[in-house]
């Protein structure tokens, strides 16, 4: 369950356009991916990840992916690359979806500041912001879009098969005011990306409570 409560959910195996954002580098899918069970590390083996995942060296992708199961030592080490990001485009991914499956009160805290950070670049302050989205709507897939090419903006790790953990923080009761609370502030940001990506998330996550124009905001991808 997200932080949003339990959302109705489309047919298996169907996707549905949830909201295609104009004038901003992301489309946002809803989706209708199950999670599957993973096997949980030893604590020798979140150990060794958490070593392997220090910011200002060589990232390992396979240790920030075993992080995302690690209670104890995961939310440090996570918390800890968001406040010095990876400037690989992999690591970032997959600090996006080890951070999306473990849910920690330091790892929300870390992705906010990410994202409301204006010397990070624009990639890592959308990445979080998208982190953020999804705590909210874990049916959310977002897709980055770049010249010429369109690309998942987070890790197969976060992409519906990796069910969410607690951390041993869990998230607080107010994640929900906090994370529209950024994206409020980021509507404002000097950056016109990130004011855009800020405005779609934000109307993707607080909808209108009429119903008609809710559906209107649905199409089904044809079959």
């Amino acid at each position: 369950m997200d932080v949003a409560g339990k959302m109705a959910e489309p047919p298996e195996g169907r996707m549905w356009w949830r909201h295609l954002l104009v004038a901003s580098p992301i489309i946002i899918l809803f989706s209708a991916t199950r999670a599957r069970a993973q096997r949980e590390p030893t604590a020798e083996e979140c150990h060794i990840a958490a070593h392997y995942s220090r910011p200002g060296q060589a990232v390992s992708l396979p240790a920030i992916r075993t992080l995302s199961r690690c209670r104890n030592d995961g939310p440090p080490a996570l918390a800890a690359l968001w406040s010095s990001p990876p400037s690989d485009t992999d690591a970032l991914r997959a600090l996006a979806g080890a951070s999306f499956v473990l849910r920690d009160r330091r790892i929300l805290d870390a992705a906010r500041e990410a994202a409301l950070k204006p010397n990070n670049s624009t990639g890592v302050r959308i990445t979080a912001m998208i982190t953020l989205a999804r705590y909210l709507d874990s049916t959310l897939v977002v897709i980055q879009i770049s010249p010429g090419a369109a690309q998942p903006a987070t890790d197969g790790v976060a992409d519906g098969t990796s069910p969410p953990v607690d951390g041993v923080q869990p998230l607080p009761p107010d994640a929900r005011d906090r994370i529209l609370e950024v994206l409020r502030r980021l509507e404002a940001d000097p950056d016109p990306v990130i004011r855009a990506t800020a405005e779609g998330l934000h109307r993707v996550l607080t909808p209108p409570r009429d119903p008609e124009v809710t559906q209107a905001r649905r199409a089904a991808v044809p079959e």
